[in-house]
């Protein structure tokens, strides 16, 4: 049997699917450094957790670790470690209340076409939802994605957040974004709709 504190640490791999020793710390009490350290290296070593190497050691869950939390969220090692690491900090810093990764969302507009309103049938994957003090909040990671998807993907929540708004709160969408550059590219395709644009200088 793992300490509660352990067991802890595998849930929150769980839910954001991979995280740095520094990010696990800021979210379960696992001591300084050299004890944080001994604690991931004895879950990696007892089977529970994989790790890879990207700038520093990151961990996700193995076999093992998802059959002790009773998880089915299997996570591959694939290019996305990065941009997995940005959503992990978007969690740590909002610590939201409900969370779940790239769920598909879909939903039906009205759109004006040559004076006639036409229903239209879409969908949106956003990498992470969460609610958190009764607003639901849509996570859009900017690590490598060209910036002209990134549009087409913003006009897709320009139709989606008035039908949300009818049947909930007033959705927000958060932006991360790895420079300052790409920063004011969002900030001019976002204008119009309840956002907020974070780089990592805005990280906790």
């Amino acid at each position: 049997m793992l300490c509660p504190k352990r067991e802890k640490i595998l849930l929150f791999l769980d839910e954001v699917e991979m995280a740095t020793r520094e990010q696990i710390q800021k979210i379960v009490d696992i001591g300084g450094v050299r004890w944080a350290n001994r604690i991931m290296r004895d879950l990696h070593q007892e089977g529970y957790l994989h790790k890879i190497f990207n700038g520093k050691n990151v961990y996700y869950l193995s076999e093992k670790g998802r059959g002790y939390i009773g998880s089915k969220n299997v996570v591959k090692n694939n290019n996305q470690t990065t941009h997995r690491l940005m959503r992990t900090d978007i969690y740590i810093q909002y610590q939201p209340e409900a969370w779940a990764v790239e769920r598909a969302v879909d939903f039906t507009f009205k759109e004006n076409v040559n004076g006639m309103l036409v229903g239209r049938n879409k969908t949106i994957v956003p990498d992470a939802r969460f609610q958190k003090k009764g607003k639901q909040y849509f996570v859009e990671i900017d690590n490598e994605q060209d910036m002209k998807q990134n549009k087409k993907k913003v006009e897709l929540y320009r139709n989606l957040f008035p039908v949300l708004q009818k049947q909930l709160s007033k959705p927000i969408l958060i932006v991360y974004t790895r420079s300052e550059v790409r920063k004011e590219g969002w900030k001019g395709m976002c204008k119009d709709i309840p956002c907020v644009i974070l780089t990592p200088r805005d990280i906790m």
